[in-house]
């Protein structure tokens, strides 16, 4: 049993700023980071060039990743309850402040919306859906498409990762988006330890999601960030790749409890089955094989009591 699907996301907490993006021929090969500087500013324009956001009459509601010229991938949960109705629905790309676009952005109708087909909204697995649009997208340094990664990539625990969206950025705020787009770091958390987490609260990590965020606390994903990216970069190669949709998580920044991410490379095959031409990019044997070395970990006793409270309000 999940939480419930009302759960739009998860928000980030604790910002960073990175650099503009480079010029068009930057790809999956090189990174689109030179600076980064974690713990309260927002990203720069340009930054984050495959970031999409989901809007209903100029509301921002879910983020999305630009995976191909007329493709954008999101969170299943984003767009379930909208698939026969999705003619309200705008993408758009090249975003930076919402409430002041510049030209660099457009806006997207959406041609058709595929959810995994045994995505319900009683559950958390398999949230994951592809957006088809309506007409091409034209590449700019301000909108360019993200690396998939093949099936066979796994992300070793303690990989540091990016995380971007327009969420919320302090737990307890109302769903009201920043005025730029967020960006944070978080790192790749093992599974086993997550699921012991979140086995407190009766929810189950299966082998297609990803857990990730600050162990410490303070660095996460929040309400609005759902169907947003993140993106890792692998261990033996230069190659970024899109590891995880945001999906859900018991809070945003509670220490000691990960936000679950729903894993990419999991579905590479069924995007694939939808999107036929579409490229995937690998990392080197180092980067698939998942590191054996446990990292410390602690439930503290404010986590326990934050966890079994978060039971008695959602079961």
């Amino acid at each position: 049993m999940g939480f419930p699907s009302i759960l739009l996301g998860l928000g980030l907490l604790y910002l960073s700023s990175a650099q503009g993006a480079a010029d068009l021929e930057v790809g999956c090969k090189k990174s689109l980071i030179s600076t980064r500087i974690v713990g309260g500013q927002p990203a720069s324009e340009g930054s984050w060039p495959w970031q999409a956001g989901l809007s209903v009459f100029n509301i921002t509601f879910c983020g999305g990743t630009l995976i191909d010229k007329k493709w954008v991938l999101t969170a299943a949960h984003c767009v379930i309850e909208l698939s026969k109705g999705y003619d309200k629905i705008l993408v758009g790309l090249g975003d930076h402040q919402l409430m002041n676009p510049s030209n660099n952005s457009k806006k997207f109708a959406i041609r058709q919306i595929i959810p995994h087909p045994r995505y319900t909204i009683s559950d958390n697995i398999y949230d994951i859906a592809l957006l088809e649009l309506n007409d091409t997208v034209e590449f700019t340094k301000y909108i360019m498409p993200m690396c998939l990664p093949e099936s066979s990539v796994k992300f070793p625990d303690n990989t540091s990762c990016w995380v971007t969206g327009w969420g919320t950025t302090q737990p307890k705020e109302e769903l009201k988006p920043p005025p730029n787009l967020q960006e944070v770091e978080v790192s790749i958390i093992n599974k086993y330890l997550c699921k012991l987490v979140y086995n407190l609260i009766n929810t189950e990590i299966f082998p297609s999601m990803i857990c990730a965020g600050n162990l410490n606390g303070g660095k996460d994903s929040c309400q609005g960030d759902s169907g947003g990216p993140m993106v890792c970069k692998c261990d033996g190669n230069e190659n970024w790749l899109l590891a995880g949709i945001v999906s859900f998580g018991a809070s945003c920044g509670i220490a000691g409890v990960p936000g679950v991410y729903t894993s990419v490379a999991h579905y590479a095959d069924w995007i694939q089955l939808h999107i036929p031409h579409i490229k995937f990019s690998d990392c080197t044997h180092e980067s698939n094989s998942v590191g054996q070395n446990i990292p410390a970990f602690s439930v503290g006793h404010n986590t326990m009591l934050f966890l079994i409270s978060v039971k008695l309000i959602f079961f």
